[in-house]
């Protein structure tokens, strides 16, 4: 039993031995294989471009003069764009070109490496009119040095760009969005900033961008000259030019809208006693048009001025709730006209009738005849239009009536016409 205690004590010493053995030659493997020795070359020749007073934070700029320092902006995607909020959604690529006379880049460069960032100098972008930045991932920029010292840094973000839209031809308008990209706490006497248009355009659109609620005119990029409290500085800009579909506002706001209006001069056609279905039917326009309105002013912001199509919306109520006067109107001066007639007798009236017609027919007669200082005077002939109006055919249809079944449309289309005429020119002159 002793020996055989030693044994396995021997057998477990060596299992053990072993054991280690094969993990420390695992680990040499590993160690050799690692990737993580191409990363320590790479930035080694990042060290190797830097001379040995070189400051990482002071700006590479030549003696006496400031840094000259280019943009290049590329756009990728431009989406998801949202009047109630008044911003939008943007893609987009930010290239920086500067040099630097201090690198030592004769045996190495050129160079891609994005460590290399970490080394060197860099500007410090900042963005104003951006909401949200969320830059790529660090892997995903592109940091490039060539000779003799040559810089170019591109970087990827994507951004919630904020834009000061203006609502007053909504929806005939023309959004025109700027979007500011200048350096944090640096003044022109350090670094000048200007776009790169040696050789391509300052802003380039990579891919085709369609937005559903807007035409997107070419981007273009420009500079100007602002005074801080520190001093003066270049900012670049980016226009973007957004110009409004019409056929949206026109299949949801526009064509039920005039439907919804013509649909309440069916009261027209209806008799005075069906009191009931005239009020039914106006009322009912009105309060659809009312909902109309209100899904209208839940796209935008809260607004205090008057939009082209809150116009637009007015007149249809206003022309609706028209129709509820005029069938008031027709109807009190129905009832009356009614409630007489029957206080005297059937023979009589009709004899009445037919006497008042023929000498109404007679009273013009004579006073077509008249010279014009006999005439009656403006008053008067108002007053006989009105009792015109006032008698009811025989088929309970009001003589206001018949004249507001030429006059509620024909007011309408004028309107339509000197509106659509009006904005349409507005729309093509701004979206130009």
């Amino acid at each position: 039993m002793l020996i055989y205690g030693r044994t396995m004590c021997t057998f477990r010493l060596a299992v053990k031995l072993f054991v280690l053995s094969f993990m420390l030659c695992v680990l040499n493997f590993v160690a050799d294989c690692s990737p993580t020795s191409g990363f320590r070359s790479e930035e080694q020749d990042c060290v190797d471009i830097l001379p040995g007073n070189y400051k990482m934070h002071e700006i590479p700029k030549p003696t006496g003069e400031p840094l000259q320092l280019y943009f290049q902006f590329y756009i990728s995607s431009l989406d998801g764009i949202r009047e109630d909020d008044m911003d939008f959604e943007l893609k987009a690529y930010v290239t920086a070109i500067w040099r630097d006379f201090r690198l030592n880049c004769s045996d190495i460069c050129p160079l891609n490496n994005y460590i290399c960032s970490k080394f060197l100098w860099t500007p410090n972008i900042l963005f104003d009119d951006a909401k949200q930045v969320l830059p790529f991932p660090e892997k995903e920029l592109i940091f490039e040095v060539n000779p003799p010292g040559e810089v170019h840094q591109t970087t990827g973000y994507n951004f919630k760009v904020g834009c000061n839209m203006d609502f007053g031809d909504y929806p005939f308008d023309t959004q025109r969005c700027v979007f500011t990209i200048r350096l944090l706490n640096t003044l022109d006497s350090d670094i000048h900033i200007q776009w790169n248009n040696k050789q391509f355009k300052p802003v380039i659109v990579l891919n085709k961008i369609d937005p559903p609620q807007f035409y997107m005119r070419t981007p273009d990029g420009s500079a100007r000259f602002t005074e801080s409290v520190n001093g003066y500085r270049y900012i670049l800009d980016v226009n973007f030019i957004l110009v409004r579909r019409l056929t949206g506002s026109i299949i949801n706001i526009y064509a039920p809208s005039s439907l919804i209006t013509a649909v309440s001069w069916v009261t027209f056609w209806l008799r005075l006693e069906a009191a009931p279905a005239r009020v039914s039917l106006s009322i009912t326009s009105l309060l659809t048009l009312c909902t109309q309105v209100q899904f209208n002013k839940s796209q935008l912001p809260p607004l205090n001025y008057i939009t082209a199509v809150d116009i637009w919306l007015f007149v249809c109520i206003f022309l609706v709730f028209s129709t509820l006067v005029e069938f008031a109107i027709s109807y009190n001066t129905y009832t009356k006209t009614k409630t007489s007639a029957l206080q005297d007798n059937e023979s009589q009236d009709n004899i009445k009738q037919i006497l008042n017609s023929k000498m109404w027919i007679l009273q013009i007669d004579q006073e077509e005849r008249r010279p014009e200082n006999s005439k009656p005077r403006l008053s008067s002939m108002v007053k006989r239009f009105s009792d015109w109006l006032s008698k009811a055919p025989a088929d309970d249809i009001s003589r206001i009536d018949t004249a507001c079944r030429k006059l509620f449309p024909i007011c309408f289309s004028l309107f339509a016409v000197i509106y659509w005429m009006h904005y349409l020119s507005i729309y093509r002159r701004e979206g130009r």
